[in-house]
């Protein structure tokens, strides 16, 4: 009945998903709606105001559409974790997947995924670009990695689906991605098309098991990935495109009755190869429903033009475009996006509420950081070298704040910014019973291994303290004992100053595969 009540060019607008620009309505956000009709919008971190005006700009720029076409928003945001998170105040800064993988917390996970849905839903995002479901198997790639919850498909697949149940549990809808999978790449498909050559049989075996197991777990939106599957479909088109992977593989064979939306068109991995008006009808006929763009440029009216001709001229079936449309109006009626009122035959926007139970789990959100966040320091070496002896003294190296303002120093210890500070040259014993830690996000392996053979030329002891990307050292091979945070978040530099104060010992195994240092 709602479907029938919509012009074409309101369906049409329904399909897309783009940037709008500011942080208050202008003149340019509020024509981008007025013209396009959007059926949701992206936020990114230039929307944030220093002022903490978010919610009110979402609530203009829903009243905006609501005055134009009567149909509320999906207002979306990457709010993944970690080193990725669009939003930043009003939010629980929670460590990334790989973080939350290693934890092995299901419980901790489908939590924090509940305290992230409610804390968006009070901004007013309803949909959260999350989890990522990718398996990073390689440790070259250089845009999944610690955003995807581990090496293991199995781990993979039970962290996803207990995100996915907190996190639409509380009321915000999940999109998994990115589907296929992206994980076993060594490119990034923001610059170029990456290639994966593995034939179904591996990916049924790998890739595929946690996007199956977020279908069997409900997820209402999954997200494609602009990767080339040469041993699967001849062509050269990435999945985005390919009727195969989005119709006959995701919604006839893994059966998923959800939303599908593509990745930004505008990466480069499609952008670069076509026009994106034909770009966009191709991945809608061959099985997406929401078309998703980063800006908020020059391709929205090439999209909306392109789509909205192809409906007019047949090439979109009056039955496909329906179907589509009513798989979104549903979902934004099921969520509390929208509401309909059959008497008067017209959509409103819905008062979100939270439940006793969601405002419990609320509560609890500083724990379920600090349990998540302390479950994840893993130690890699040889002996003990975390735990500080009677005797011993230490040097820590660190700019970070939550790390320094959290230490226990005792007599003797000292606290600096820069290993340049550290005066052990040729032949001095000042570092004799001393233990020198690094904490470091990026760390070259040439400089490690020359300041560790300085150090213990001077008598002392040398550990890192690594809080990037941990497939940085994949292949090191070093005798060097490492600290492994697996996040940058506040909470993890506070977990690691609390093992190297002697309040916990980390994690001296990892149960899943990582493919760097176990």
């Amino acid at each position: 009945m709602i479907t029938e009540s919509l012009t074409l060019e309101e369906k049409i607008g329904q399909f897309l998903m783009f940037a709008v620009p500011g942080q208050s309505i202008n003149k340019e956000n509020r024509m981008l709606i007025e013209k396009y009709l959007p059926g949701g919008i992206i936020l990114f971190g230039f929307n944030v105001s220093e002022e903490d005006n978010l919610p009110v700009f979402i609530q203009e720029l829903q009243g905006i559409a609501i005055d134009k076409y009567a149909i509320p928003m999906f207002v979306s945001t990457d709010q993944e974790g970690g080193r990725v998170i669009r939003i930043k105040r009003g939010v629980t800064p929670f460590p990334g997947n790989l973080a939350s993988g290693i934890s092995g917390n299901y419980k901790d996970i489908e939590k924090m995924a509940a305290v992230t849905g409610m804390e968006l839903r009070k901004i007013g995002v309803n949909m959260n670009l999350a989890p990522v479901l990718d398996v990073n198997n390689n440790p070259s790639n250089p845009v999944i990695n610690s955003r995807s919850f581990g090496s293991d498909p199995h781990v993979v697949a039970k962290a996803g689906a207990a995100y996915i149940k907190g996190l639409q549990g509380s009321g915000c809808i999940a999109v998994g991605k990115h589907f296929p999978g992206h994980g076993d790449t060594e490119a990034d498909s923001h610059h170029v098309l990456p290639v994966i050559s593995h034939d179904m049989s591996r990916l049924r075996e790998v890739e595929l098991r946690p996007f199956a197991e977020a279908v069997k777990n409900k997820v209402e939106g999954i997200m494609s990935a602009h990767i080339h599957y040469p041993a699967i479909i001849d062509d050269d088109k990435p999945a985005t495109l390919s009727d195969y992977f989005m119709t006959k593989l995701l919604r006839e064979e893994m059966k998923f009755k959800g939303i599908v939306m593509t990745d930004d068109l505008e990466m480069n991995a499609v952008a670069g190869k076509m026009d994106l008006g034909s770009a966009a009808l191709e991945s809608f006929l061959a099985g997406s429903d929401i078309i998703l763009v980063s800006t908020y440029g020059k391709n929205i009216p090439v999209i909306y033009e392109a789509l909205l001709n192809a409906a007019r001229e047949g090439i979109i079936s009056s039955e496909r475009l329906d179907d589509s449309v009513s798989r979104i109006i549903e979902l934004k009626l099921r969520y509390n996006v929208a509401g309909y009122n059959k008497e008067e035959g017209r959509i409103y926007q819905s008062d979100f509420q939270y439940s006793e139970k969601s405002k419990k789990i609320l509560e609890q959100a500083e724990s379920i950081n600090s349990s998540i966040s302390r479950g994840a320091i893993y130690y890699s070496g040889t002996g003990d070298l975390y735990k500080k002896k009677k005797d011993e003294k230490r040097i820590y190296v660190s700019s970070n704040r939550s790390f320094r303002e959290n230490l226990s120093l005792r007599l003797g210890d000292r606290l600096i910014y820069s290993a340049d500070e550290i005066k052990s040259g040729s032949g001095e014993k000042n570092l004799e019973h001393t233990t020198v830690v690094l904490q470091t996000y990026r760390i070259n392996r040439s400089y490690a291994e020359n300041l560790n053979r300085r150090i213990k030329r001077s008598g002392g002891n040398f550990m890192i303290l690594y809080s990037g990307n941990p497939f940085d050292l994949a292949g090191w091979n070093s005798d060097i004992p490492v600290l492994f945070t697996f996040s940058f978040t506040d909470e993890s530099m506070k977990q690691a100053a609390s093992v190297l104060n002697g309040e916990f010992s980390p994690l001296l195994k990892i149960n899943c595969k990582t493919g760097f240092r176990d």
